[in-house]
């Protein structure tokens, strides 16, 4: 049976709409099968979202819809590595580039009445992209910087030179506690002293730093727990 040419146009006309929407979508995997990487996924989304079209949802709500999950995983996968520096930076980094679109909603919300509050408006989006570069560079070559679990450095407060001794005071700054608690852990021999009463006592350099750096390890691990738990907590939420 014969279509009528309206019929004929009709259907035309739908498979010119369905190619035109498949031109356009972004496959979730490229020519040769590997997957997009979030990163590039981030980019993508940035470069299609249509930013100024404000409806029920805001583009705050939409960025964590999209991504509060995967980089929560992401979070907890450099966690799982022992890159606890890189799970804070991209933690810090999306947290800090939601603020920046929630500035951005509050702007467009207002509206611009002038040329100068629609370049405000830009502004914020050209910093919105800015970040969003930054936080998938970060997140698609953490390998280049990050290649081996973080390590806190134990540098000294005060210059090393030849002298292996410190004073009671420049320990205290350097570990961030009291004269009395360095007095304490002498004691206890947790960091030794030149056996010299008086104003001339010291405690050995190298046992300060040892110190400082457990103190630093210990830090880390405490975060990185509480970091790995929100990052669960967000998943579970999704």
């Amino acid at each position: 049976m014969k279509m009528r040419a309206s019929e004929e146009r009709l259907v035309s006309k739908k498979k010119v709409n369905i190619h035109d929407k498949k031109k356009h979508q972004h496959p979730p995997h490229p020519e040769g099968g590997t997957p997009v990487s979030l990163g590039e996924r981030l980019r993508r989304w940035a470069q299609d979202h249509q930013w100024y079209q404000l409806g029920h949802i805001r583009n705050a709500l939409a960025l964590k819809r999209a991504f509060s999950k995967p980089i929560a995983e992401a979070v907890d996968g450099f966690l799982s590595q022992g890159l606890i520096k890189l799970a804070f930076q991209a933690k810090s980094d999306f947290d800090g580039l939601t603020e920046r679109v929630k500035r951005f909603d509050e702007r467009c919300r207002q509206g611009c009445e002038d040329e100068d509050q629609l370049h405000m408006c830009e502004h914020l989006r050209e910093q919105i992209h800015a970040a969003i570069d930054d936080l998938a560079a970060r997140l698609d070559n953490r390998e280049l910087n990050n290649d081996c679990p973080d390590m806190p450095s134990a540098s000294p407060a005060v210059p090393f030179n030849s002298d292996r001794w410190m004073t009671f005071g420049q320990a205290a700054q350097i570990l961030a506690v009291s004269k009395a608690t360095i007095s304490n852990w002498t004691t206890k021999g947790r960091i030794r002293d030149n056996n010299v009463k008086g104003q001339r006592r010291r405690v050995l350099k190298a046992d300060v730093l040892v110190v400082k750096h457990h103190i630093e390890m210990a830090d880390l691990v405490h975060d990185a727990v509480e970091l790995r738990e929100e990052a669960q907590h967000i998943a579970r939420r999704h």
